[in-house]
């Protein structure tokens, strides 16, 4: 047990009861952290305590139960990362200010790192930053191909035909929205433009006599002021005017507002996919990076017809009204015009939580990888063999929960695990459920993100291979993945001591550690002793479905070993 435990900051989620400030930092007395940043920092504070953005007010998500330590019960969160989504040099050390609230009240903490990969770079979005945005993408394309009709990829055991879609064309640039857009409304935007919807305003002005076809009882009460008996004589005044009701044309309406917005900001992202995604000499000829110079040619074009220069840029909040929501054409429009600012906004917000959604990732390639070993063509030389005993779906969030796009619970399985003459049941846990699970609710110090739970049937014998998703790919700094085995391997022989004692037939323990990379193509695994392996993953979406190729049996081995 420990006693005169402290508040401090696991720059690993495996680090835990170390002396090593590589591992392990002390939260200090003055309200200020400065560490550097690894990927996935988690902040062990008291239970009761919890974290909020100021900046959008997000709470943050307890990253599995809580657990006890010394005299208190602690609980784990993982924090955003380092550095703030504005342009930053990849030198400059940044960081955020979170408030902590307790029974005491809420207190500002401001934390800085080092070492944090930045969004922008010379001007440009960094490489990270791009990846960053394919996950969006990679997400958003899952949705739209799982609703279309025919299209079944709503299941598990079909999510490696997603992952083949996603590797598409070596010769284009990556699928985006814009890319999307300019598809849908290359022919489309020119006729709505030109036959805009416009209105007649009806103003109060001095008419010649022969024109006045309207007036009001503000135009009488002027008419009955001025001087004389006769229209005429009343007229004179005026060079022979007098008020009535004119009726002006205008296009300044709410629709024409949006569709103006709309026409800037598909301007401005289609320049920056063709600088960011299509600026290469591979990929300028490509057809993607040809509709999006056209699309952006386009908009600029529109923007200068004669029917939108008297409109204004609407609010930053458009409530829509009913030609928006029932217009044919302006329904398109303002549908295009949602997905454009939710993605702006998706995208802002997952850069802070990049390491979440490379965990929520990370969950998704070993469910898909698990949910296809049945048809995996390499059997392992002891036989073990997985089949998924039912036919489950994961469930894809359309907006990100700080970072996360699968569901909680939503996760393969179970399975059946047949291994020499043996068989055993295999779950997969969320650490957001991990407290509802007997095997796995006093696993909160671990920092795991995903449990892998296999009981031997007609016994009571159990292992637990703890998942660590790593995002090493958002810091700067240079890693020996062999180090980090060795890193991971002692944190798991300490979780050996300090939760056998706790419960009769505590599980066996293993350990998998997920660990992002922007230069790798393919899967590797790297060994450490008995019981922990390194896979270093392919950041890019469309590396996933080759590295399937080395996941696939790379899991079976660490299935096996920690079985035996």
């Amino acid at each position: 047990m420990m006693t005169g435990h402290v508040w401090q900051v696991r720059l690993w989620p495996w680090a835990a009861d170390s002396r090593n400030e590589e591992e392990v930092r002390i939260v200090s007395d003055d309200a200020e952290l400065s560490f550097p940043f690894y990927g996935n920092p988690l902040l062990e504070v008291p239970q009761g305590v919890e974290f909020l953005l100021p900046r959008r007010n997000e709470r943050f998500i307890p990253q599995g139960p809580s657990y006890p330590a010394g005299q208190a019960s602690y609980v784990l969160y993982e924090m955003p990362h380092g550095v703030l989504s504005s342009p930053l040099s990849s030198h400059t050390a940044s960081g955020q200010t979170l408030t902590f609230m307790s029974s005491r009240g809420q207190l500002p903490l401001r934390v800085k790192v080092s070492e944090a990969q930045a969004q922008q770079s010379e001007g440009q979005d960094s490489l990270l930053a791009k990846t960053v945005m394919a996950w969006c993408q990679a997400f958003d394309d899952w949705i739209d191909l799982s609703t279309r009709e025919g299209t079944a990829l709503n299941s598990w055991q079909n999510v490696r035909q997603f992952l083949q879609i996603l590797s598409g064309d070596a010769s284009e640039p990556r699928m985006a929205l814009i890319v999307q857009l300019a598809e849908e409304l290359r022919l489309r935007l020119e006729p709505i433009v030109r036959m805009a919807r416009k209105i007649l305003l009806r103003e109060r002005a001095l008419l010649s006599v022969d024109r006045i076809a309207e007036t009001d009882s503000t135009c009488l009460r002027w008419y009955i002021r001025q001087p004389g008996r006769t229209m005429e004589q009343k007229a004179a005044m005026h060079r022979q005017r007098l008020l009535g009701i004119a009726r002006q044309e205008s296009f300044d309406t709410l629709e024409n507002r949006v569709l103006k917005d709309f026409l800037i900001r598909c301007a401005g992202t289609a320049q920056k996919y063709l600088m960011t995604e299509a600026g290469t000499l591979l990929f300028q000829k490509s057809s993607r990076a040809q509709a999006v110079r056209q699309f952006q040619n386009l908009c600029s074009m529109l923007l200068m017809h004669e029917n939108l220069q008297g409109v204004a840029v609407p609010a930053s909040r458009v409530r829509p009204n009913y030609v928006l929501q029932n217009d044919f054409r302006y329904r398109i429009i303002w549908h295009s015009y949602q997905r454009l600012l939710r993605q702006e906004d998706e995208q802002d917000r997952s850069w802070d939580w990049q390491s979440r959604t490379w965990a929520d990732i990370a969950r998704l390639l070993t469910g898909a990888a698990l949910s296809s070993m049945e048809e995996a063509s390499e059997p392992q030389p002891s036989g073990l063999e997985v089949v998924p005993l039912l036919q489950s779906s994961p469930v894809i969030l359309r907006e990100q929960h700080i970072g996360c796009r699968i569901q909680a619970g939503s996760e393969p399985g179970p399975f059946i695990v047949h291994i020499r003459q043996e068989q055993w049941a295999m779950e997969l846990v969320h650490a957001e459920q991990a407290a509802f699970h007997d095997e796995t609710r006093d696993l909160g110090r671990t920092g795991a993100h995903l449990y892998i739970v296999l009981k031997r049937i007609a016994s009571k014998k159990k292992s637990v291979i703890l998942l660590w998703a790593v995002h090493t790919a958002a810091s700067r700094h240079e890693f020996d993945w062999k180090v980090l085995c060795r890193s991971a391997k002692r944190s798991l022989d300490r979780y050996e001591i300090i939760l056998g004692d706790h419960r009769a037939f505590f599980p066996a323990l293993s350990g998998i550690v997920m660990a992002s990379s922007l230069s790798a193509r393919d899967v590797r695994l790297y060994k450490c002793d008995r019981g922990l392996c390194l896979f270093e993953i392919p950041a890019d979406p469309t590396c996933w479905s080759l590295g399937m190729g080395r996941l696939i049996p790379g899991l079976k081995a660490c299935i096996e070993e920690s079985i035996q």
